[in-house]
């Protein structure tokens, strides 16, 4: 199924043409196939992801031919592929300033991809990580033994099924959720949340419609079990987290340190002096891009390379 080039707003005489559909269109007409067209490093293209297509961006840095190490960025509830506050857009270009390629994806459901909100799920975003990785081990562009994740919030469980399946190298968790379903009971209690449900058959939160698939796979990332018995990847774990964050405690990147000490893998911890789940402000944000973008090119460059370059 084809991603809609024009998505009408409610009440408006007029199509209002995305980016990605302005560009797919341009290159249709251009007679440039399905390949995306590319300006200074950047790319958009569509990933399909079982029946939905993932609007995907891909910041490319200049390695000539040579295969190059890259970074795939899980977002959280509600988010897109560009971040709260354009954050992940400036990690991406950050990474391709210092050699490393970068994907950032809408989950189906999301932001630009196709796919209704209300199979907004775990299983859903498992499946949408496992396709992009796959994608990209098709494309051959990219060297698949220097391959990190990003997991930001609720896309921590995301990385962690990913990385449970496909081999990773490195990775960080930005203000990572752990245990899914006792956030959701602490933010609307059980009984709340199934008699809302019954009642419209979809539970509203911030705008999205949550359906079923949501609540029924909850418990499917299990991080906990997953990492203790994760035979595919033994990638470091830098987690960063601020310590007044009150949308996700820091308890949660607590419990994944334990968890990843204690199946013997490499894992530090950085308590951020901040109030922000997002990270919008500096010198949280700052801290966050930069520690992040180091920890990758120590873990992600070749030595007989000069591909990833040291960031300045």
């Amino acid at each position: 199924m084809d991603p809609p080039l024009n998505r009408r707003r409610q009440g408006a005489d007029s199509d209002t043409v995305t980016i990605d559909g302005f560009l797919r269109c341009i290159s249709q007409h251009m007679n440039l196939g399905s390949e995306a067209l590319t300006t200074t490093g950047h790319q958009h293209v569509w990933i399909p992801s079982g029946p939905e297509q993932l609007a995907t961006s891909i910041d490319v840095p200049d390695s000539g031919t040579k295969q190059c190490p890259c970074v795939i960025m899980v977002h959280g509830f509600t988010g897109c592929r560009l971040g709260r506050s354009y954050h992940f857009v400036e990690f991406g270009r950050k990474l391709a300033a210092a050699g490393i390629a970068c994907i950032r994806f809408d989950q189906a459901g999301c932001g630009e991809s196709t796919g209704p909100q209300s199979a907004y799920s775990l299983k859903s975003i498992e499946r949408d990580c496992l396709s992009v990785f796959d994608w990209m081990n098709d494309d051959g562009r990219f060297d698949m033994t220097r391959i990190g994740l990003v997991g930001s919030s609720m896309g921590a469980l995301g990385a962690v099924m990913l990385e449970a399946q496909r081999l990773v190298h490195c990775m960080t968790l930005w203000g990572p959720v752990h245990d899914l379903p006792g956030l959701v009971q602490q933010r609307k209690g059980e009984a709340e949340t199934v008699s809302v449900f019954k009642t419209l058959g979809y539970v509203p939160y911030k705008g999205i419609r949550l359906g079923r698939e949501y609540f029924d796979h909850m418990h499917l990332a299990d991080p906990a079990r997953r990492i203790a018995s994760n035979e595919v990847s033994s990638a470091p774990v830098l987690i960063l987290h601020a310590a007044g964050d009150e949308v996700v405690s820091f308890e949660h990147s607590q419990a994944y340190l334990d968890a990843y000490r204690g199946a013997g893998r490499v894992a530090e911890l950085l308590e951020l002096d901040d109030d922000s789940h997002d990270f919008f402000e500096d010198p949280a944000r700052s801290h966050v891009l930069n520690s992040s973008c180091t920890w990758f090119v120590q873990h992600l460059a070749d030595a007989d390379s000069e591909t990833v370059r040291r960031v300045g």
